[in-house]
């Protein structure tokens, strides 16, 4: 499984529209490993210390680290290259983490917890470009 920053995000703050429906989906994740790209870490760590604080930001990040399930990924040198070509080959107006979500999932063949439609039609349409 790979998580986008709209589910972490839905997940950490109760007051995000899909809060429930990330329990529940974090709730269903029992023996997959949970990806989480660093630039998705990134850009939960801005949203939450925006809406929550930097306290409860640090909070996060502490429970993501202790958490069994959650693993963070590091993108490599030729992994960037590549989401560097798939950005000039296709360009589409997506952010260069919506790029990166997508492209992990695509490679890896993972699920993707992720509420962003942008990303979810991306994975759908583009599934054998990679």
């Amino acid at each position: 499984m790979i998580a986008d920053s709209s589910f972490l995000i839905a997940l950490f703050l109760e007051q995000d529209e899909n809060h429930d429906n990330a329990i529940i989906d974090f709730s269903k994740v029992i023996t997959d490993l949970i990806l989480i790209p660093d630039r998705v870490l990134e850009e939960v760590f801005t949203v939450v210390t925006y809406k929550n604080g930097i306290l409860y930001a640090i909070k996060v990040l502490e429970r993501i680290k202790l958490n069994k399930r959650c693993f963070i990924y590091h993108l490599n040198s030729s992994e960037e290259e590549a989401i560097f070509a798939l950005i000039n080959k296709l360009k589409i107006r997506i952010s260069f983490i919506d790029y990166c979500v997508a492209y992990l999932t695509i490679i890896k063949n993972e699920e993707l917890l992720c509420y962003d439609q942008e990303i979810i039609s991306f994975k759908k349409k583009y599934k054998s470009i990679v």
